[in-house]
């Protein structure tokens, strides 16, 4: 399967067409394409602040914006590029929505809702983009829609990215007081400043510093334990 691949690189230069093992490395890539709004759209173009990398990412819809707080929040995203390329295969052509670097790991990314994803069109690009990727030695994913609570959750948390008043004081001996599993009330109890240590709590969670279950609604009695990697 010859596919050929188009892209802009971070000169501002288009390459179009050519083979697809002469494609750079993402960090080169500039995003190829990108559409705002018009009278027929169907989906809502905008920006997202992705925090760990420090810069905005155009999405085409809130449900790849729902994806990129996915992947702000597990903070394992050192490099992405939206819209990175145009795939060519006979008469037949697919933009992926994303590709990025996780560590050593490239992956290229689908963004569908579930109720589209066994259209034939879909079908026919998420192959081509799947086979593209396994040439390159990358991994494919499609993305649909995640669970609602989690997505509820970390959307809350998304609001506690920014340090906190008084972190300093008191992340060490929150996460002192976590090595043994506890409950936010516990904790707010023992530390008696509830308005000053509750925001740090969720900013130490959006972090990943500690932990929670994030399928279940956050409450008083929501459990807390440290990270693994801080114990």
């Amino acid at each position: 399967m010859k596919i050929r691949i188009s892209y802009r690189d971070i000169h501002e230069q288009y390459h179009t067409e050519l083979p697809l093992e002469q494609l750079p490395v993402i960090e080169q890539l500039r995003w190829i394409r990108q559409e705002w709004s018009h009278s027929k759209q169907n989906h809502t173009p905008l920006m997202f602040y992705f925090s760990s990398l420090k810069r905005l990412v155009y999405c085409e819809s809130y449900l790849e914006a729902q994806t990129l707080l996915d992947l702000d929040f597990r903070g394992e995203t050192n490099c992405i590029v939206e819209q990175p390329f145009i795939l060519h295969y006979n008469k037949k052509f697919h933009i992926p929505d994303y590709v990025l670097r996780q560590g050593f790991t490239t992956i290229l990314i689908n963004v569908k809702p579930k109720k589209f994803l066994e259209t034939p069109e879909n079908i026919t690009d998420f192959a081509l983009a799947s086979e593209a990727a396994r040439q390159l030695g990358w991994m494919y994913q499609t993305v649909s829609e995640c669970n609602p609570q989690y997505l509820e959750n970390i959307n809350w948390l998304g609001s506690f990215k920014h340090r906190p008043f008084q972190v300093e004081t008191y992340e060490v001996e929150i996460l002192k007081y976590l090595n043994q599993s506890s409950t936010l009330l516990e904790l707010l109890k023992h530390f008696k400043n509830d308005f000053i240590v509750k925001p740090i709590v969720f900013y130490l969670l959006w972090h990943r510093r500690i932990q929670t279950s994030l399928d279940q609604r956050f409450s008083l009695q929501m459990p807390l334990w440290k990270s693994t990697e801080y114990s």
